[in-house]
């Protein structure tokens, strides 16, 4: 029986309030949607920036071995839109995709549509919204493989990547920012 760890640590920047779950259990050929939402001890300026630094991606990021921002122009409003390429390497899979990057500061959220590389879908977004802790951080991930054989090597692995690319998130905020938190 697979147990989630828990992220309720003093020096953790995340706190588990709802588990990984995926939404779409009846089709088993596409991917689940995947949803969370954590607390981070971070304001969510920080967190924003910290996930706004797509070019520091392969930095920290586990299986993102390249990670570039290809242009950047401002959008409406507090929008900035990105092109940014990921190239991301899992046993068997080395792929690169490019996506399409909309980062929002004054709603503090974040929207990213590959538009070039190995999936069918692929769609994650960020909201970061401030409490007295530091800020409530919203994550989903809808996404299906073009190749059905790497959605079949991916999701039995799904959460435990879920997990690791949020422990590395958590990471970073603790190198960048330290004791710096709310």
């Amino acid at each position: 029986r697979h147990i989630m760890p828990t992220l309720i640590l003093n020096s953790c920047a995340w706190r588990d309030k709802n588990r990984l779950r995926p939404e779409n259990k009846s089709d088993l050929r596409v991917m689940p949607s995947v949803k969370l939402q954590r607390t981070s001890r971070f304001t969510a300026d920080q967190m924003y920036s910290l996930v706004a630094d797509v070019s520091q991606y392969s930095a920290f990021l586990p299986y993102c071995v390249g990670s570039r921002v290809l242009s950047r122009v401002a959008g409406e409003g507090d929008e900035e839109v990105m092109l940014a390429e990921l190239a991301i390497r899992y046993k068997v899979i080395h792929e690169r995709f490019e996506s399409r990057v909309v980062l929002n500061s004054g709603a503090q959220a974040i929207v990213a549509t590959q538009t070039k590389g190995p999936f069918k879908r692929l769609r994650n977004d960020w909201r970061f919204e401030a409490n007295a802790a530091g800020c409530d951080v919203f994550f989903s991930l809808d996404y299906d493989f073009r190749i059905s054989l790497f959605g079949k090597i991916v999701a039995p692995l799904q959460q435990r990547i879920v997990e690791a690319m949020i422990d590395a998130f958590e990471a970073r905020a603790q190198n960048l920012y330290g004791d710096r938190s709310v």
